[in-house]
């Protein structure tokens, strides 16, 4: 277990960075999607949107393995998106697929993506149109815990709807309360730019905390809070790359005036653990773990 101040476990490799938090799309609609998302939240992509370039992207920064987190606007692309998830999973890229609410079988698809493998699954309530809390999500949430998956969620405001509610920590705190056994992953650490609502009804639950889009963008105080007060072993690295750099982003953690076993924790220990228990990610030889 994570230790903030503590010497890093025997045997672990220090120079393991795991990046929870990325995005990618298959090579024939990458350009298309980028152009789309850059339009919409009028921010600008560092990387093209294939999975080639985020390895490259990965290669630079020294990153062991990035999850790729999908996105399904439409109930018909659960087929198409699971297919190529499988084409891309090896041990440095770890895809999660992704369920529409609308879909009229979300039982059999979540039965699905754990039968082939998958860590979990990925929901965006902005793209998906639904409330984290409201009363249709909840058979979903059943059925990833029945099938042992966890649930990345898009947590806090947008960049694209900066005035939505629909990801907001008070919900999640509901569905924590209600789902005790699930496995959540909250990113942009809890909540975008609601970090006072995270602090208030997040900090200290049993929620992982991803930090993706979110250094440089939340104020000192805040993030010294939730670094404080969160349960340590609960807080993972995650870029949300193409949108940052993934090198900039390692640097930005190794900047915080933390323990550099602390640091580990989150850029690799966390993750590491998390996975692991779960008997669902492989990582290549080369760990050392």
């Amino acid at each position: 277990m994570c230790v903030p101040g503590g010497p890093p476990g025997e045997g672990e490799s220090k120079k393991m960075i795991i990046d929870t938090h990325t995005h990618a799309f298959p090579d024939y609609i990458a350009s298309i999607a980028i152009e789309k998302l850059e339009n919409l939240s009028k921010t600008k992509s560092y990387l093209n949107g294939t999975t080639a370039d985020l390895l490259r992207s990965m290669d630079r920064a020294g990153i062991e393995a990035s999850i790729i987190a999908c996105i399904a606007t439409a109930p018909a692309q659960f087929k198409s998106i699971v297919e190529w998830c499988q084409s891309i999973s090896d041990p440095r890229l770890i895809p999660l697929p992704s369920i529409h609410p609308d879909s009229p079988d979300v039982a059999g698809e979540i039965r699905k993506i754990r039968e082939a493998g998958f860590v979990g699954l990925k929901l965006h309530a902005e793209y998906q149109s639904f409330y984290l809390d409201e009363e249709r999500m909840y058979p979903i949430y059943r059925e990833a815990v029945d099938n042992d998956l966890l649930i990345l969620f898009h947590c806090g405001y947008d960049i694209s709807y900066p005035d939505s509610d629909r990801s907001s920590p008070a919900r999640l705190a509901r569905i924590r309360r209600d789902f005790p056994e699930l496995e959540i992953v909250a990113s942009h650490l809890g909540g975008w730019r609601q970090w006072d609502r995270v602090i208030h009804h997040l900090v200290g639950k049993n929620i992982y905390l991803d930090t993706s889009y979110t250094i440089g963008h939340i104020d000192e105080t805040s993030l010294r809070t939730i670094l404080t007060y969160h349960p340590p072993n609960r807080i993972l690295f995650g870029t949300d790359s193409p949108w940052k750099d993934q090198q900039e982003e390692i640097r930005l953690i190794n900047s915080l005036d933390v323990s550099t076993a602390f640091k580990a924790c989150i850029l690799g220990q966390n993750a590491r653990e998390l996975f692991q228990r779960k008997h669902l990610l492989k990582f290549p030889a080369s760990s050392q773990i």
